[in-house]
């Protein structure tokens, strides 16, 4: 069969088939059928689609369900309820019928939508097909515009197929987060890829977790992007505060079927809209000279007895130096850092001070600085 050959030679590849949305309708010599007076695929083109998923020759199966809710020869929610019956063992992707949006009264605004949310509260159904490319880019009745914002406006990873084989892979390491002009930086070690093509890295999933909440990948709003294997390093454009908020990064790293590594060591970062003056703990006065050539001082208060670090990063967010790792009590300080062996470029200065006796995050500021030599 197709499905063998398939395996034999890419076992990774997903192979699915699309039929007409009809096995077979219901009656007294095939009681198993739908609730439907339409055209069957089995006995109209020798499709026995049923069969397919049942005894887990594809994948996906795809069924073509292109009628409105109500419709009486063919509904698409009693079609929608007997694939979510009859094709549990594998990955149901329904058709939806973007061509027909706009064509009469049934085909109004409301319609797919409506389908949509129906899919997303049905057992078994992992996403959907829309057919055609051509009506999405037409965007009649701004159903394209409607999918963006009300469906598909965060990222998802590809659905597990548990039939198929996976591979272990390595979390990412040296996971930093840095506060800036941007939003906030977020950077890692790239894993390394194994020599099978299933442990090859194809790319990262990065989530994060607002003020107290648990590190928890299983969940998918924790989800904030995907990257492609080339890149280490994303900014956050949407970090944001209503006065002071605890962001926590976290990475992982995806295979071809998005299969995923464990998770990373963690990363926080404060983001405040006050002013720093306000901030309850640490203020930094002044980094001096910057531009910097040699050496330059950090000038900074301690409003509350903290533990106190301080350091100097790469671009990246890595530590370059550890210039400060202390407790120190309420008053003005300065430190001097050594820049002579750093190629020109922008390093950022770190400060970070933990009251102590206090159930409260740490506060971090951050300042940019050039050496140029």
């Amino acid at each position: 069969m197709v499905a063998d050959s398939v395996k034999a030679a890419k076992p990774w590849v997903k192979f699915g088939i699309s039929p007409f949305g009809i096995w077979q309708n219901k009656s007294t010599a095939q009681p198993l059928g739908s609730d439907t007076r339409g055209l069957e695929s089995y006995s109209a083109i020798y499709c026995d689609s049923r069969k397919w998923v049942q005894e887990g020759w594809i994948d996906y199966i795809a069924p073509q369900l292109y009628w409105y809710i109500g419709f009486n020869v063919a509904d698409y929610a009693i079609l929608q309820s007997w694939w979510t019956q009859n094709a549990a063992n594998r990955h149901i992707y329904i058709g939806q019928a973007a061509y027909r949006i706009g064509a009469d009264v049934n085909w109004n605004a409301a319609e797919l939508p409506r389908q949509l949310r129906s899919n997303r509260l049905a057992p078994n159904i992992q996403g959907s097909i829309f057919f055609r490319t051509g009506n999405l880019n037409l965007n009649t009745l701004g159903f394209r515009d409607s999918l963006m914002q009300n469906f598909y406006q965060k990222p998802a990873l590809l659905p597990n197929m548990s039939w198929k084989p996976s591979a272990n892979l390595s979390a990412p390491t040296n996971v930093n987060a840095v506060a800036n002009t941007e939003g906030v930086r977020i950077s890692w070690t790239r894993t390394t890829s194994g020599s099978t093509e299933l442990s090859k890295v194809r790319g990262y999933a990065i989530y994060r977790f607002l003020d107290n909440t648990p590190v928890d990948i299983s969940k998918s709003e924790n989800l904030l992007f995907v990257v492609p294997t080339d890149t280490t390093v994303f900014v956050d454009k949407n970090a944001n505060a209503n006065g002071r908020r605890q962001y926590t990064y976290a990475v992982t790293a995806l295979n071809r079927l998005h299969d995923e590594s464990p998770v990373s060591s963690t990363a926080a970062v404060i983001i405040t809209n006050l002013k720093e003056s306000e901030l309850q703990n640490i203020d930094i006065q002044s980094v001096t000279p910057n531009p910097v050539a040699t050496q330059g001082s950090v000038f900074y208060t301690i409003k509350e007895t903290a533990h106190v670090q301080l350091q100097l990063l790469d671009v990246t967010g890595k530590t370059h130096t550890q210039l400060l790792n202390t407790q120190q009590s309420v008053g003005e300080y300065s430190s001097d850092f050594d820049v002579s062996a750093l190629s020109n470029g922008v390093y950022f200065i770190k400060l970070t001070a933990q009251s102590l006796g206090k159930n409260a995050p740490a506060v971090t500021l951050v300042r940019k600085i050039i050496v140029v030599k």
